[in-house]
């Protein structure tokens, strides 16, 4: 028998189209990958969850303490980074609920459909903790921000009268 390269390989593909693999071991790989999803999901969910202690530990101290100086965003690179985070994390939450929708649609491992649950839920609290991050920042900004002599506005009465003076060419 004289088989070239090219016969040889025709005939290991023709060999691997008719060869079916018995229902057993495709359910065993099925729960296999499921585990190894749930198992990812779940680490994700716990990183994100550590994450968002330390954000909000961030944000009470620099609330609370007072003991930073000046300015924290001042050219805008804070705020951008907190953008972004929020984006991926938005990201992630959709993620995560499309595989939810997925796993409850194809009556997957319900661990599947709880660790893709919990890690929306921590995507949602990570979200709330960067955007109370930034806002904290943008506070604490504001506070330290340089005050030009008159421009200071406690009342509505003073914001009209400083609105005059701006308006009139002060």
């Amino acid at each position: 028998m004289n088989l070239t390269l090219s016969r040889a390989d025709l005939d290991t593909r023709k060999a691997a189209r008719e060869v079916s693999l018995p229902q057993w071991v495709l359910k065993a790989l099925l729960r296999f990958a499921e585990s190894m999803l749930t198992s990812r999901l779940d680490k994700i969910a716990l990183k994100m969850s550590r994450e968002v202690l330390d954000l909000l530990e961030i944000s009470r101290s620099i609330d609370c303490n007072g003991e930073i100086d000046g300015m924290i965003d001042v050219d805008g690179k804070v705020t951008a980074k907190l953008d972004n985070l929020r984006r991926l994390s938005r990201d992630i939450h959709k993620s995560s609920l499309e595989i939810k929708g997925r796993a409850e649609k194809r009556r997957a491992d319900r661990n599947v459909v709880r660790a893709a649950g919990e890690l929306a839920a921590v995507c949602s609290e990570y979200y709330d903790a960067i955007t109370k991050l930034h806002w904290v920042i943008l506070e604490h900004d504001a506070d330290n921000s340089p005050r030009i002599n008159g421009f200071l506005a406690e009342t509505s009465d003073e914001v009209g009268a400083m609105l005059d003076r701006i308006s009139s060419g002060e």
